[in-house]
Parts: structure tokens; C-alpha cells; sequence
């Protein structure tokens, strides 16, 4: 582990601002995509400022004052549920070494919670028919929705929820990528967040580490 959980409320100082700046880029139906809704391009391509801006303002919760001396490689994006998505929330982890979350949506509490492993191995596979419904849902109706439900919940069933973080508007999580986590309902209102995915990270000071690293050494 490199990074602990941490949530930060009122991350910008003009959200709705944010918001506005969000709604210029164009959502994309990715074909091959591995996670439902829609998401835009790497915004560090579509406006490069804005987006190191916020990558930025990412690094500086669990490095103060050191946002020049860190390098990073990362992916931010927006994303959007919409209300009409019936079933999302299989536990899983990512590939990146850190993952932020920024919650864009107002009166709407869907959030992430946290889960550990109860084995080692889980006793069953992640049911791949989770993407083919992630593509397209609209496929999924009767006994074909029935069992993706089925399938969703035994794979949850090898995870214990260990924290549950509500989606309150301009909230920050951020995590280690390795951690287990799962998206919540989205209660019949769109979910709207800023996802980003740290891949890397380059210190160039002397003594500069990883938070958990760091801790683990004294």
C-alpha cells in the first residue's frame, strides 16, 4: 500500500464554476469500455492547463507544498452514470497507484465504499458478462438481468464493506489503486464525477516517498 483513504470536503473553491467548465467536453460511448456510462478523453488532452490544475490541487492533500517537486503520469476524465443505469457496484480495484474521485452531482448521495477481501482467492470469478452489460444494458432484460444480478452479488459476496463515503457535492476521495472499492446506486439521478488515475509518480528531492512508505519507516 502507497496511499491511504482520505475524503475532502469543499475541494474547490467554486464547484459550480467547475461544473460549467466540464459541461464544453463531449461524452464518449467508448466501444471497449470496462465500466458503465459514458466518459470524456483524457482531459490533460482537451485542455491541458485546466486539467494539470486539478491533477494538481490532487497531489497537494497527500503532499502539501510539494505539488513542483512531484512528477506524475496520470488519466482524468469525466464521467457520468445515468439515472436510468440499474445495476452497477461490483467490487473491484484498479492499476493505478493512486485513484481520485471528485463527486460533481448535487442531492445526489451515490458514492464509493471501501472493501477488503475476505480470502485470499475469491471462490468465484468476476462474471465477464458485467462488460457485455456495460456496453449494452439495454440487452439485459428477464432472465439475462436476473442472472447478471445473481452474478454481481456472489462476486461481492468474497468482500467485506469496510467504509462507506456518501457522494456530497465537491467531495474528494482519494485512495490507494490497489484498494477494493465499488461505486453506490445512483438513486434515479445522474452521477456525475471527476475520475483520475495516477499510473506514476517521480520525486525529485531527497527524502520524498510514498505517505504509507514514509509512515512504515518510522
Amino acid at each position: 500500500m502507497l496511499f491511504p483513504t482520505t475524503c475532502t470536503d469543499n475541494f474547490f473553491s467554486d464547484p459550480d464554476r467547475v461544473v460549467e467548465k466540464i459541461k464544453q467536453f463531449e461524452l464518449i460511448d467508448f466501444p471497449k469500455k470496462t465500466y458503465p456510462g459514458f466518459k470524456t478523453n483524457n482531459l490533460l488532452q482537451l485542455d491541458k492547463d485546466f486539467g494539470e490544475w486539478i491533477l494538481k490541487k490532487i497531489i497537494a492533500v497527500s503532499f502539501p507544498s510539494l505539488t513542483n517537486s512531484i512528477g506524475y503520469k496520470a488519466n482524468l476524465a469525466l464521467h457520468v452514470l445515468p439515472k436510468n443505469w440499474k445495476h452497477d457496484g461490483w467490487v473491484h480495484n484498479d492499476t493505478s497507484k493512486m485513484t481520485a474521485i471528485i463527486y460533481l452531482s448535487k442531492d445526489n448521495p451515490a458514492g464509493t465504499s471501501i472493501y477488503e477481501r475476505k480470502d485470499l482467492v475469491p471462490s468465484t470469478k468476476d462474471d465477464i458478462n458485467k462488460y457485455d452489460y456495460f456496453r449494452n444494458p439495454r440487452l439485459f432484460t428477464g432472465e439475462k438481468e436476473k442472472k447478471l444480478i445473481s452474478g454481481r452479488d456472489e462476486w461481492n459476496s468474497n468482500y467485506n464493506e469496510t467504509i462507506k463515503i456518501k457522494g456530497a457535492y465537491n467531495r474528494l476521495v482519494t485512495f490507494n489503486g490497489t484498494t477494493f472499492h465499488a461505486a453506490h446506486s445512483s438513486f434515479g439521478k445522474d452521477r456525475i464525477t471527476l475520475l483520475a488515475f495516477f499510473e506514476q509518480f517521480e520525486f525529485n528531492e531527497v527524502g520524498l516517498g510514498f505517505p504509507l512508505e514514509m509512515s512504515n519507516n518510522i
